[in-house]
């Protein structure tokens, strides 16, 4: 007796392909046996017994814990930014530090204007659950931060920091390798000169 090859793909969106040869192989075996084991009222309706019933249902539970067992291993891992947090420091300093589980810097960028802001985006990487998609930050150079999923074309995870108006920033950027933490320090240009 020849079992088929069950074929699974697992990828960015765990997909999972059922081949033709599988579902045929399940019925010839009996698994399938009680679906398609159908009788019908007097009306023409479809009336399906217990048995066919029990079948259906184990082949959902099985198809559901294969597809849950291959998918949440691909799901788990990857790229992911596990947590932001946003610190004061001395002399009106504001650090955002980007906390994620490997070595995954953003690309970033400044846009200016009468709505400035610093754009860091994470090429790759998946956001954690526990990350919320927006810090209000009541007063300094930072007024808040947002977080947003872009699927297409490729994953992104993109942070902005809303800044205020009218003032000159100096801006810094720092890995720190062993940590897995990407961090922003910000500065006030006015306040940097006075130090």
């Amino acid at each position: 007796m020849k079992l088929p090859l069950i074929l699974i793909r697992v990828d960015k969106l765990a997909q999972v392909i059922w081949s033709k040869d599988l579902l045929r192989a399940l019925f010839r075996y009996g698994a399938l046996k009680g679906i398609y084991n159908m009788s019908y009222d007097g009306k023409g309706r479809a009336v399906q017994g217990a048995e066919g019933m029990a079948y259906k249902a184990w082949i959902t539970a099985w198809a559901l814990a294969l597809i849950w067992g291959m998918a949440c291993p691909a799901i788990a891992s990857g790229p992911e930014l596990r947590e932001i947090r946003f610190e004061k420091g001395k002399d009106g300093e504001e650090r955002v530090l980007f906390v994620l589980n490997g070595d995954h810097p953003p690309k970033s960028f400044a846009i200016e204007g009468k709505k400035p802001r610093l754009i860091c985006d994470f090429f790759g990487v998946r956001l954690n659950k526990k990350v919320k998609r927006l810090i209000k930050v009541h007063d300094g150079s930072i007024k808040a931060i947002r977080v947003g999923i872009h699927l297409s074309p490729a994953l992104k995870t993109r942070v902005v920091l809303d800044l205020r108006p009218d003032q000159d920033y100096e801006i810094q950027q720092a890995v720190f390798v062993d940590e897995n933490i990407y961090a922003v320090v910000l500065r006030v240009k006015s306040e940097v000169g006075q130090r």
